[in-house]
């Protein structure tokens, strides 16, 4: 019975340790396919993830790089409008600079339309000390002489003359007179330079 008893008690401890071992290769298996599934899902997340990122690293890219021509954009723009503000300031510049090698005659001519044009009795006029002319050369002129103007060659400026009056004066120097026709004509002047 003894004998009995021991290969029934070896067989039940066999049976559970198979019992056992099954369980085990079966949790093993079981945990083994959690895992890939588990890796599998942090694949997939992390590719969502990165893809995410990707997209919004992208878009990121394209928003700097569209400010960045946006801003590029505007300094072309500045800089050319600077460019064609100092292009069309160098043509009254010009201008300027060819009232003053007027010859004696012309500017002559020039200072009598002005006196006669602006003038009134008891005007003085100021000639610049580097005017081509002298004094009496201007107050022989018929509308100097027809207004009995005075003549005075000691104006600190580039031409012209300065009309000076007992309440005001006027300011007819070459630089005033183109400044009041760079104000009216600055819009055209620069249509015709660029073709805007």
């Amino acid at each position: 019975m003894d004998e009995l008893n021991l290969s029934a008690g070896e067989a039940l401890v066999s049976r559970i340790a198979e019992d056992a071992a099954s369980k085990a290769k079966k949790t093993v298996s079981e945990a083994k396919e959690y895992c890939e599934r588990s890796i599998a899902a942090a694949k997939r997340s992390a590719e969502e993830i990165s893809s995410a990122e990707i997209s919004r690293a992208n878009d990121a890219a394209a928003l700097i790089i569209e400010n960045k021509r946006t801003l590029s954009n505007i300094e072309v723009k500045k800089r050319t409008l600077t460019y064609r503000r100092e292009i069309v300031e160098s043509v009254y510049s010009r201008a300027e600079r060819l009232l003053e090698k007027m010859k004696k005659a012309e500017y002559l001519r020039f200072i009598d339309m002005l006196v006669g044009k602006y003038a009134k009795c008891g005007d003085t006029v100021v000639l610049s000390r580097k005017a081509p002319v002298s004094e009496s050369e201007v107050i022989s002129l018929k509308n100097v002489s027809a207004l009995s103007l005075k003549v005075e060659k000691k104006g600190e400026f580039g031409g012209g003359v300065i009309l000076s009056g007992e309440k005001f004066d006027k300011d007819l120097t070459f630089s005033a007179i183109v400044e009041a026709v760079k104000d009216k004509t600055e819009t055209e002047t620069a249509k015709r330079l660029f073709d805007i």
